[in-house]
């Protein structure tokens, strides 16, 4: 019903934000602030993702949420900061997996695994 536009409120728990696709949302309004930065990230980057839209987080002014609303944004702001500072030109790691030989299987570990000892 969302998609198709003949339901344009979704009310739900923390629990959508974390897999819910629904490009056809431009707005999402959360009404409680979290202290962590990831998930505010996550909230701001989840919600309607396909395309660009407003995130609005509410908050009562003198409160705890307010504390934790400052928390998020300020946190977010070093993340930030000290993403920008990262090369650029970061090199990929490479894991090389070797298959397990009688080699490089503890003798302890062969008998295990049926391995011959001798």
């Amino acid at each position: 019903m969302l998609e198709d536009g003949r339901l344009n409120v979704l009310v739900a728990t923390s629990i959508a934000e974390k897999g819910l696709d629904i490009p056809s949302i431009d707005h999402v309004i959360f009404y409680e602030p979290i202290p962590s930065e990831i998930c505010y990230i996550q909230r701001r980057g989840e919600n309607g993702e396909k395309s660009p839209g407003k995130v609005t987080i509410l908050a009562a002014n003198e409160s705890l949420d307010m504390i934790y609303l400052y928390a998020s944004r300020k946190r977010t702001g070093k993340m930030k900061r000290i993403a920008e500072t990262i090369s650029v030109n970061l090199q990929p790691v490479v894991r090389k997996r070797t298959k397990p030989t009688q080699l490089n299987v503890p003798p302890a570990m062969r008998v295990l695994d049926g391995w011959d000892v001798t």
